[in-house]
């Protein structure tokens, strides 16, 4: 299994609560210590640490020197104490405690870089998130939401020069390549698909090329790259799995939606098209997601989400195993605990419980299973293409396609499905249709499958 560190992003994500962590923001080393000792003994065997955006090392730097000091002389505001701009303006570094707790407990580190991540940077000002190189260039800016365009070999060099640093000092078992944060890479009008395909596969063929050079002696390290699970999002991107796995030394794949847990996408064509990989589905906190009546301007977090329930997180790798996947990745996992904006539920711990069964296929066989579409999300349309949401008229039909494996050993399995809509459906009759077999309405109170979270469930009228 292939874990995500709950340690990315920046100084918000390290504000949820956690047991560990009872005075909000103010961080220590020790946390991240923490965040690796809680995935101890849960069968996940590799970990991956995103040191920050991707922009300004969150590690003592020669190719990003004195980022804070710049920003200090630039704004003349200083780095208060109390969070990760601080610890690592003083000299701190967030990689080395982590790699050496995963050594530790015999879980792999690995460092998950994101490529072109636009949190954040694209709606403010100068601040400590920006690097030098950010601020200097406004030409690479490819759009207002804070990407930056591939196509100039300076956004590149940028890049490959802090994963280079990582990899030259710190003892990594591999790096993941994140295409996912975020996912515009360049201005399709401006470029060809087999441009965008030489510009990322000469990319990704150098990050192999470190990898080897900077390994010690008997180590290998291992090249994984995190995209899209759809392949209508491939060309855009410059994204080439074939080429990469036959040039560049590709070895794991992570398929994602982005930030939705998801049984819809190309995994089984991906499957096909590079079958000596190993390939991983992505898993996250939360099924579907919907905006807040009233966010406030520049905050994050301010949406609401279904958290995904563990009948969901075993359906959805059961179903991935069956179409070829060799194991499972989890990303924001914990996400269940207190953070962002209020009214997004009942807060908990995650459900750790779950992690061991999720490498047991067999035991994953015989669960109850509850399979089922996605909606549409605030978030990151430009790197899903599901089915769902769709607008359907009196008289008119619909087709949709659900991948589906029922449970073993379960005498009397029943097939309950629900429609959820967006706005009341109480005057509303459906005919459904599973296989060419009409199937028999049924009036549902609450949910099909026992629910324990309360996020963005809906009300009655809507089912």
């Amino acid at each position: 299994m292939n874990c995500i560190s709950p340690f990315s992003g920046r100084d918000e994500e390290f504000s949820y609560i956690k047991p560990f962590q009872a005075d909000g923001k103010n961080f220590r080393p020790q946390m991240i210590e923490a965040s690796v000792d809680e995935i101890a003994d849960t069968a996940v065997d590799a970990s991956l640490f995103s040191p920050g955006l991707g922009w300004v090392p969150w590690w003592p730097s020669k190719v990003c020197p004195d980022h804070y000091k710049w920003y200090e002389t630039q704004t003349g505001e200083l780095i208060k104490g109390g969070g990760i701009e601080y610890f690592v303006r003083h000299g701190g570094d967030m990689v080395k405690p982590f790699v050496n707790r995963c050594r530790r407990h015999q879980i792999a580190p690995f460092i998950t870089f994101r490529l072109n991540d636009g949190h954040f940077v694209g709606i403010r000002g100068l601040d400590e998130y920006k690097p030098r190189f950010y601020v200097e260039h406004p030409e690479y800016q490819l759009s207002p939401n804070g990407t930056q365009n591939w196509r100039f070999h300076q956004v590149r060099e940028y890049k490959l020069a802090l994963i280079t640093e990582l990899l030259e000092n710190y003892d990594l078992d591999g790096i993941e390549l994140d295409f996912m944060r975020h996912w515009s890479f360049f201005n399709t009008g401006e470029t060809t698909s087999n441009e965008r395909k030489a510009i990322m596969t000469e990319f990704v063929g150098c990050v192999r090329s470190v990898l080897d050079q900077t390994a010690k002696d008997g180590q290998h390290r291992w090249l994984c790259v995190r995209v899209p699970i759809f392949l209508s999002k491939h060309d855009a991107m410059g994204i080439d799995l074939v080429t990469w796995v036959n040039q560049c030394g590709l070895e794991m794949v992570n398929l994602s939606a982005s930030y939705l847990t998801h049984q819809e996408g190309d995994l089984p064509k991906i499957r096909r098209m590079v079958p000596d990989v190993a390939i991983y589905q992505e898993c996250t906190q939360a099924t579907i997601t919907a905006t807040m009546p009233h966010p406030e301007p520049n905050k994050p977090d301010q949406f609401h989400y279904r958290r995904t329930t563990d009948e969901e997180f075993y359906t959805t790798a059961y179903l991935a195993y069956k179409q070829g996947a060799d194991g499972i990745s989890l990303f924001n996992f914990v996400y269940y605990r207190e953070h962002g904006a209020p009214l997004r539920g009942t807060f908990c711990e995650p459900p750790f419980h779950v992690l061991k069964s999720l490498t047991d296929k067999n035991w994953l066989s015989q669960q109850q299973a509850h399979h089922y579409f996605l909606g549409s999300t605030t978030n990151d349309a430009s790197a899903v293409d599901f089915q769902l949401e769709r607008k359907i008229s009196k008289g008119q039909i619909q087709k949709l396609t659900m991948q589906m494996s029922p449970p073993k050993g379960i005498n009397g399995l029943k097939f309950y499905f629900r429609i959820h809509t967006r706005h009341s459906s109480e005057n509303l009759y459906w005919t459904v249709l599973l296989n060419n077999v009409e199937l028999v309405p049924h009036q549902l109170d609450g949910e099909p499958i026992e629910q324990p979270y309360d996020g963005l469930l809906g009300e009655a009228n809507q089912q």
